[in-house]
């Protein structure tokens, strides 16, 4: 029996070796067929969860949507969006007033910076206008130097003149006795020649006796008068040769007088043209004087409007000095106060703001805790059910089988045990959520509390923000006039200069006519010896002439008849006895009278031409400086024009703003109280915008110049969609038949939720 159970025993351990053979091989097909059953369960279940969480959500959504509807028509949360509103209002006004700070400081600093440039600049022209008046005393003294020289020398050249003026009466007393000498000349040579005519009647010349007489009467009065006849020959002869003498030496005398007295009337031109110069020269030096002397009336009077402008901006300027440290510390001080309550509310704010996010943030993740919690809880309920299930189904099996799923029931026996741990821990995330919304609703109030402070003060500081904007206006005024006096002082420094180096320019012009005066002064002294010399020469031979007392003829032009003859002739003619010298020269006579003619006209004319517009220069030079200073206080006057023009125009655009937002805020109530009025209580209203847009048609006078409003409207009705459509387009028609509007729009239905469809509506004013 033993051995026959031993053999069975063998038999079944070989059926279950080669079963487990059998399985050993089959197992890497079993599992990837279970592995094939495991994902695709796996993935079923995948499907269903992702089902399920989308439900779900759905669900989530919808009692979130549900308590948003719920809570939007509460007090707390209109309240609290509102604070919201105002608090992000007031958030970018204060950074609107930090911009504002921050531009004020940045145009106090360029302030500072303007008035020390202008205050250095101030210095600068104070230490040239110092250095001008030194160089213009320092210039005066020399001009005054230089004046005194040229009145002493102006009065030694009258001095010369009146000299020159006497020598020249000398001189013309000594030609008058020349001329009576001459003609006493004359007279005697027109007496030799009476006695030289009567003389040759006298004589008998052997043609003239009558043929009647007798040869005896002719021989004998021939004898007798033969001895008479060689007598008066010889004393004809002798008187021949002496007149001859006396007529050469005249003619050389003649012609060494009219040499002299050619080189006398060209000395005495010469004389008159120096002296015509020098009396021109003295009107120029005198006009000069005139001149410079109403420019040193006009610089004085200039100095003097200077100085008294420059002692009132000087003033000015020390009465802003003593304003502006005052100003300034108090403008720091309230600006330092400012910045402190200003960093303190923001300080607060930014606390208040990171508790609320903290809130937020554990709120959040205490939602997806739960959510997670429910997630497995569901998970765990499914298992459980399969588990259940498949306890029921496996009951049935083998007692093996029955033990391996005892164990799996002992582990579902745990989840069922870590499920109430979860459903424990669940309802103390729950009442962590309960007290952490009463903490929020705590630092909501509080927010409100800081909001109300953070107003007032803001309110406050605007006040404070607006007397120190009129304070600064006030200082910009006061420097910009000072700015513009301290340019007209600039400005007529440099015209100070200017006539400062005018000043030096003809100063040096006048020095350079000194020197010339001089060197033509020291050549004239020359001319003057060389003149007297001449004069004395003249004198000698004058008393040599009347000395000798010799017969001199007239002229030789006069008693030579061939000369006189041949210039009555034509000079081309070969019968004309003058030399070709003398021809040639008086073929030129006529052409050189034309021309000398014609110059001495030219000459005429362009003095006076010359005399007219030096005439007409003085009372235009004169009218300089008055012209000059007009222009100067013309462009002061055009700069001050400039910037209050500019100013208007900033006032101008400002005042269209403020108009433009009155009109806006206007339009904005106006059409919030008809929209209140006209909406009906079907359609419920969620949200309102009011926004800007650009208008592309010309607005009238009293409205915006520049923008439409924009009005959004967004809203539900509790009905279906064909209710809600049609309530919509009686709506829209209403706005329409109104008139009022430019534009106005409903957009399509939206379903929101069972029987709710969203709107939004669009206004053009």
């Amino acid at each position: 029996l033993k051995e026959n159970e031993l053999k069975k025993l063998k038999k079944e351990i070989y059926t279950k070796l080669s079963e487990i053979d059998s399985e050993i091989k089959n197992s890497p097909e079993k599992e990837k067929r279970a592995r094939s059953d495991i994902d695709k369960r796996t993935e079923k279940r995948l499907i269903m969860i992702s089902g399920k969480q989308t439900k779900l959500k759905d669900e989530m959504n919808d009692a979130l949507f549900a308590v948003d509807d719920s809570l939007r028509n509460e007090d707390l949360i209109l309240k609290i969006n509102g604070i919201e509103e105002k608090m992000l209002s007031f958030f970018s006004e204060i950074e609107k007033s930090k911009e504002q700070i921050k531009s004020l400081e940045k145009e106090l600093e360029k302030l500072e910076k303007n008035q020390r440039s202008s205050e250095s600049r101030l210095e600068q022209a104070f230490k040239k206008h110092d250095k001008a008046q030194q160089s213009i005393g320092i210039k005066e003294d020399q001009f005054k130097v230089k004046e005194d020289v040229l009145k002493k020398q102006i009065g030694s050249n009258k001095k010369e003149l009146f000299s020159l003026q006497e020598h020249l009466l000398s001189l013309d007393q000594q030609k008058d006795e020349l001329i009576s000498q001459k003609e006493n000349i004359d007279k005697d040579f027109n007496r030799s020649n009476t006695i030289v005519k009567e003389l040759k009647k006298k004589i008998l010349v052997p043609s003239l006796i009558p043929k009647s007489i007798n040869s005896s009467q002719k021989n004998s009065m021939s004898s007798k008068k033969t001895s008479n006849r060689k007598e008066q020959l010889r004393y004809l002869d002798q008187i021949e040769k002496d007149v001859n003498i006396s007529i050469e030496r005249s003619e050389l005398s003649i012609k060494e007088l009219n040499i002299l007295i050619d080189k006398m009337r060209n000395e005495e031109s010469g004389l008159e043209s120096s002296i015509s110069l020098i009396e021109s020269d003295l009107e120029y030096f005198h006009t000069d004087l005139s001149r410079i002397e109403t420019l040193i009336r006009n610089n004085k009077e200039h100095l003097e409007k200077i100085s008294s402008d420059h002692r009132t901006s000087l003033n000015g300027i020390s009465n802003i000095k003593e304003l502006y440290p005052e100003c300034k510390i108090m403008l720091n001080e309230r600006i330092a106060n400012l910045f402190t309550l200003v960093e303190l509310r923001s300080k607060d704010k930014d606390e208040l703001n990171n508790s609320l996010d903290e809130m937020k943030h554990e709120l959040k993740e205490k939602r997806v805790e739960a959510a997670m919690l429910g997630q497995q809880l569901s998970k765990i309920n499914d298992d459980m059910k399969k588990a259940l299930e498949n306890s029921f189904y496996e009951q049935e099996q083998e007692p093996e089988e029955q033990k391996w799923k005892w164990e799996i029931a002992e582990h579902k026996m745990k989840s069922y045990m870590d499920l109430a741990q979860l459903k424990i821990n669940t309802k103390d995330l729950f009442d962590e959520i309960v007290k952490i919304e009463k903490r929020i609703a705590q630092l909501k109030t509080k927010e409100s509390s800081v909001k109300d402070l953070i107003s007032d003060n803001e309110k406050v500081s605007h006040k404070k923000f607006k007397r120190m904007e009129d304070t600064c206006t006030t200082l910009e005024l006061r420097i910009t006039k000072e700015k513009n006096e301290l340019e007209g002082i600039e400005n007529e420094v440099q015209e100070l200069k200017s006539f400062a180096f005018n000043y030096g320019d003809r100063i040096e012009v006048l020095e350079k006519e000194l020197a010339d005066f001089r060197e033509k002064e020291v050549d004239y002294e020359l001319i003057l010896n060389d003149l007297d010399r001449s004069i004395e020469s003249v004198q000698e031979r004058a008393d040599n002439i009347i000395r000798s007392k010799g017969t001199i003829k007239e002229n030789s032009i006069d008693i030579d008849y061939i000369a006189n003859l041949g210039l009555l002739m034509d000079p081309n003619s070969s019968l004309n006895l003058l030399p070709n010298e003398h021809i040639k020269e008086f073929s030129y006579f006529k052409p050189n009278r034309i021309l000398q003619n014609g110059v001495l006209a030219l000459i005429l004319t362009f003095s006076l031409s010359a005399f007219l517009q030096r005439s007409s220069i003085k009372p235009l030079e004169e009218r300089l400086p008055i012209k000059q200073s007009e222009l100067s206080l013309l462009s002061m006057r055009q700069q001050m024009k400039n910037v209050v023009e500019s100013r208007n125009e900033v006032a101008n655009t400002f005042g269209q703003l403020i108009k433009d937002d009155k009109n806006i805020s206007d339009d904005m109530v106006s059409l919030l109280k008809y929209l209140s009025k006209n909406i009906p209580e079907n359609f419920h209203v969620t949200k309102i915008t009011v926004d800007k847009q650009r208008s592309e048609t010309s607005l009238a006078a009293d409205r915006t110049e520049f923008y439409d409003l924009l009005v959004k409207v967004d809203g539900f009705y509790n009905n279906n969609m064909e209710k809600s459509s049609k309530l919509s387009k009686k709506l829209h028609e209403s706005f329409i038949n109104k008139g009022q509007f430019k534009k106005v729009e409903i957009s399509e239905g939206k379903k929101l939720k069972k029987s709710m469809t969203g709107y939004k509506i669009t206004i053009l004013l």
